[in-house]
């Protein structure tokens, strides 16, 4: 994610405060499916900080089983199609959790570049 002009990081530093103060699973992938960025709500529900899993893969996110299991609505947001779905898991400590994910395309100048996960 950039920013524009001289205000570039101000501006990035401004949208990180608001995806972290979603109350929801935020979390940006690139085309190989690694974090991009990961909102403080979804890095908690896994046991970490949004800096210790920059770059994390989806296997190391949620393990091969659920990786798996959402790889289809990955490949479906990064083909164009906004994707919706639920995933039941446990996260770290120990709460079952029903997900409900919405998978969206990231276009920037007529290419996706990656997804967004909310």
């Amino acid at each position: 994610m950039t920013g524009n002009g001289s205000h570039g990081g101000a501006r990035l530093r401004e949208l990180e405060a608001i995806l972290d103060a979603v109350p929801e699973q935020a979390s940006v992938w690139d085309l190989d499916l690694r974090l991009v960025y990961i909102g403080a709500t979804l890095a908690r529900w896994v046991g970490s900080t949004p800096a210790a899993l920059g770059g994390a893969s989806i296997w190391d996110l949620v393990g091969v089983d659920i990786a798996m299991m959402s790889r289809p609505f990955f490949e479906a947001a990064l083909a164009g199609q906004r994707v919706r779905f639920r995933r039941a898991v446990t996260d770290v400590a120990g709460t079952r959790r029903t997900f409900e994910c919405t998978l969206t395309p990231l276009v920037l100048d007529g290419e996706i570049f990656g997804v967004g996960m909310y």
